[in-house]
């Protein structure tokens, strides 16, 4: 971390810059503070005259928005601007060195630290292969080692570049090998069968991300368990080359390097060798895993609760133009994009291309707040609920071929993926049910007393089930991997909206408070009574922005209000006719965005005023909440569904004649397609075409 220099701008956008945290090429990195006092890292991109160079930054900003947060193991963004004089990206701030430094400065990891990140390398690439995007980039200066586990940052490719999933594989092969010394011959016997296997000549022959995971022996569980501070650093019976041993920081003229005569790596690596393991008959690694042990946090209130820390986000690029520094005598200029211009009409409405479609006997059940299907985690199948009592798998690609049928009993509701299947609530709430890939049940749980509804996942694979609103009071419930009850949370009052699941903890809505629980072990961490229901809140920095109706001091309107993510109350009100408990917000490019009869609406989440609003012509009075899918945001407005930009102005409308689309049911987008619930079933709505 370095002190500001003349140059280096005070603010980039809303942001305090407090420090240089150094350079990315001829980018700048920086440490800035939030108003709401998070801390973040901001790298400020060069101008220059290179004509792709605003697509390929703007296409690389838009995929690592797509993945990361808690669970994945992947740093995420959440904030930027793209069209700027100079654009800038604003990160999670990960407190830690890169494992390159890592490596050079404590010499090789211990056997144990090598299986927790090969497991937590490997979830994040599951996630970004989920995604249908590759990263392109992995190496040990684009993985940085937190005291809670590795981060993945750094997009490279991403899209069109050759780079396909197998190659990040690979990469990860030769990240291991370099944690271990900087020779396959290193690498603990123990591991060498996986690195092996990662190094094969041939793509095909290479574990998927999953199956890397299953040969650590890893779960998301134990992995929460084995990462914490110094998971990384050695014992002290640990060797390293030439006889060093001990956990302490090597000193300065004994920095550890690999052999000398290693072979060279294209990432710049010292002296790290890249072995490539040319297939041979011989089996020389363990039968292949299966992927029954991939545990990814996913859920319909999924959410990034970024954290402090002193590392950042290295994006490397080589670039050969000089910065033109603006207002360079100026030591308060600040960097921040023009106002956006109002929200217009700009694209025309065109007929939305089906590639399939598929009947689930009835319309899918889900609730208006939550989306209806779900995507399984390797991105090949679509779980879809519905009236005719089943759950039901769907093949992406083609026809939407049925892959099966299970029969649950009653309604099925909207389901969630597993790394072992899906997870859905049957028999109208009073069931919760695990299916396999297969469509085997795994297990089942009864509800006696009341029926229960949404069901997310958290970032450790807890499967948490909620209480209906019209229930006498609420309850929320998480299950482990097996089945097991983990916890049970009360509340003296019914919730309005499904909880939202924003790193370790769980944020409730009722009818009268908005509360926030560990999602460890459902245990209170802090309760606001606010005195009328609150909806689905969304999390931005430390801010937590939900509709509430009737709430005092608010003359009775309907209004919006901005608590303190660490329970120190409410931070701002800001009355907004036609808003309230009803309307569920999602973060999308650091605003606050629901809909409401006829209107995608984003708010400032500073204050609550008004960022843009979009109306849709008609004024549709029934709409589905909001889906964020990278730099868009997609909602159903009426049986329209409009894709917006993050300046609120529309980038597609997609029509829909002849399809009874339900317009209350969230959409839910993939890598190609976008899935609306329709009267009889599911389409799928090809993005591409």
């Amino acid at each position: 971390m370095q002190a500001l220099r003349g140059t280096d701008p005070r603010r980039i956008g809303p942001y305090t810059v407090l420090a240089r945290l150094g350079a990315d090429g001829t980018d700048e990195v920086y440490l800035a503070e939030a108003p709401t006092g998070l801390r973040l890292t901001v790298k400020v991109a060069r101008t220059e005259d290179d004509p792709t160079f605003r697509a390929r930054f703007r296409q690389e900003v838009r995929a690592a928005w797509s993945v990361g947060g808690p669970g994945t193991y992947v740093a995420r963004i959440v904030d930027a601007d793209t069209e700027g004089e100079r654009p800038w990206v604003a990160m999670e701030f990960v407190d830690g060195p890169n494992l390159r430094d890592a490596v050079l400065d404590h010499g090789p990891l211990p056997e144990h630290a090598l299986r927790l990140l090969a497991a937590a390398v490997g979830q994040a690439l599951a996630a970004i292969h989920a995604q249908g995007l590759v990263h392109g980039e992995v190496k040990p200066s684009t993985i940085l080692l937190a005291a809670d586990g590795p981060r993945l940052v750094g997009f490279g490719t991403c899209f069109g570049t050759g780079v396909d999933p197998p190659g990040d594989v690979f990469a990860l092969g030769e990240v291991l090998v370099h944690a271990s010394g900087g020779d396959l011959s290193a690498v603990p016997e123990s591991l060498r069968g996986l690195v092996g296997s990662c190094l094969r000549e041939d793509p095909a022959r290479r574990p998927a991300p999953g199956q890397v995971i299953a040969a650590t022996g890893h779960t998301a569980w134990s992995l929460r368990e084995g990462l914490r501070a110094g998971w990384y650093t050695a014992t002290a019976t640990t060797g390293r080359p030439g006889g060093v041993t001990g956990t302490g920081p090597v000193e300065e003229d004994e920095r550890w390097l690999p052999e000398h005569d290693s072979e060279g790596w294209p990432c710049r690596v010292e002296h790290l060798v890249s072995p490539t393991l040319v297939d041979e008959n011989e089996d020389e690694t363990a039968e292949p895993p299966s992927r029954r042990r991939l545990l990814l946090g996913v859920g319909a209130g999924a959410l990034l609760a970024a954290g402090a820390g002193t590392g950042g986000w290295l994006w490397l690029r080589d670039r050969d133009t000089e910065d033109g520094a603006k207002d360079a005598d100026d030591p308060d200029h600040t960097i921040d994009g023009s106002a956006p211009p109002p929200p217009s009409p700009l694209a025309p409405p065109e007929r939305a291309v089906i590639a399939w479609t598929y009947d689930t006997g009835g319309a899918v059940a889900g609730p208006s707040a939550g989306p209806s299907v779900a995507l399984s985690l390797y991105g090949d199948m679509v779980y879809a609920g519905g009236l005719d009592g089943a759950l039901h798998a769907v093949a992406v690609g083609g026809a939407g071929t049925e892959r099966w049928k299970t029969e649950l009993g009653g309604v099925v509701g909207p389901p969630v993926a597993l790394p072992e299947g899906a997870c859905c609530v049957a028999r109208s709430g009073r069931r919760l049910c695990a299916v396999d890939p297969r469509g085997r049940v795994r297990w089942e749980r009864a509800f006696d007393k009341e029926p229960y509804a949404s069901v997310l996942v958290d970032a450790d694979g807890l499967v948490l089930v909620s209480t209906r609103a019209s229930s006498a009071t609420g309850s929320v419930r998480a299950y482990q991997g097996d089945g097991t009850l983990a916890w049970d949370a009360r509340t003296p009052d019914p919730l309005t909206a499904e909880p939202v699941v924003a790193g370790d903890v769980v944020y409730v809505s009722t009818r009268t408070s908005l509360t926030a629980l560990d999602a460890y072990d459902g245990t209170q961490l802090w309760a606001f009574h606010v005195g009328a229901p609150v909806g689905r809140p969304a999390l931005l920095g430390g801010t937590l922005v939900a509709g509430t109706s009737g709430t005092a001091g608010t003359s009775g309107a309907d209004s919006v209000l901005g608590f303190s993510a660490d329970g120190n109350g409410v931070l701002w009100g800001a009355t907004h006719t036609g808003l309230g408990h009803a309307n569920p917000f999602v973060a999308f490019q650091g605003l606050a965005v629901t809909t409401a009869e006829g209107a995608l609406v984003a708010l400032d989440p500073d204050d609550g005023s008004t960022a843009w609003e979009f109306r849709a012509s008609g004024d549709p009075e029934e709409y589905s909440a909001p889906t964020v899918n990278g730099d868009l945001v997609h909602a159903l407005l009426g049986r329209t569904l409009y894709l917006l930009e993050p300046d609120g102005r529309r980038a597609r409308v997609l029509t829909f004649p002849g399809l009874p689309v339900s317009p209350t049911a969230r959409p839910v987008a993939g890598a190609r397609y976008v899935y609306v619930t329709t009267e009889q079933g599911i389409a799928a709505v090809n993005l591409t075409a």
